[in-house]
């Protein structure tokens, strides 16, 4: 005799019907998902021509970001470069007092 651990319909039990309209409303529910990656790329867009706009066009953002790679690189992650940034800034706040 096998034993059942879940009262789950088995495939058997669920008419063809049934799964075709589940799967229709799985597909219908996993569209506002399109919409958040629309979303987050736009807003990744309008985050990048803030950042080029603030560097002075492309090829200084380019720079910026080449050097803060390299920045967060040799110290060892984005915790570490954050880090060593605010010892410097303490640091120059006690040698300008």
């Amino acid at each position: 005799m096998a034993v059942k651990f879940c009262n789950f319909p088995t495939n058997d039990s669920v008419s063809p019907t049934r799964r075709t309209t589940n799967m229709a409303k799985k597909s219908v529910a996993e569209k506002p998902s399109a919409n958040t990656a629309e979303d987050s790329f736009v807003n990744l867009m309008v985050v990048a021509a803030n950042f080029v706009k603030s560097r002075g066009g492309v090829d200084a953002a380019k720079q910026a970001l080449a050097d803060a790679g390299q920045f967060i690189a040799h110290a060892g992650g984005v915790s570490q470069a954050a880090r060593a940034l605010e010892v410097l800034e303490s640091l120059r706040e006690k040698i300008a007092t």
